[in-house]
């Protein structure tokens, strides 16, 4: 997970859910500088062992593409949030879903891409 929130809240969020555990990373405002800075991208990577061309940011505001495509991630815009689905993709999304049930399908879309 990457978010612009503090930990203080991810953490009373996850545990009001009964999210803990859910996620192998949490970076937070508290760790990097705030988006579309890649650093909280790039920590989690580093974290992961993951290489970019096999990350995918998926947000749902511009701040999200841009942070995304600056470390060399791949950027899924979500329909469902903050900023407009032609804002997000001029901002660099790769693509756009309008339902969570089809991200997987775009994760898959996208790593095609990388194996071809």
């Amino acid at each position: 997970m990457v978010t612009g929130k503090a930990r203080r809240g991810v953490r009373r969020v996850l545990t009001g859910h009964a999210m803990e555990g859910w996620f192998a990373t949490i970076q937070t405002a508290d760790d990097a500088p705030s988006k579309p800075h890649p650093a909280m991208v790039l920590q989690a990577m580093a974290e992961m062992g993951a290489e970019p061309a096999f990350t995918v940011v998926v947000g749902d505001t511009t701040y999200d593409m841009e942070m995304a495509k600056a470390a060399g991630a791949f950027a899924i815009a979500v329909g469902w949030g903050y900023h407009a689905p032609g804002a997000l993709l001029a901002a660099g999304a790769d693509l756009m879903v309008e339902r969570f049930a089809d991200l997987p399908a775009a994760i898959e879309t996208l790593f095609a891409r990388v194996s071809a």
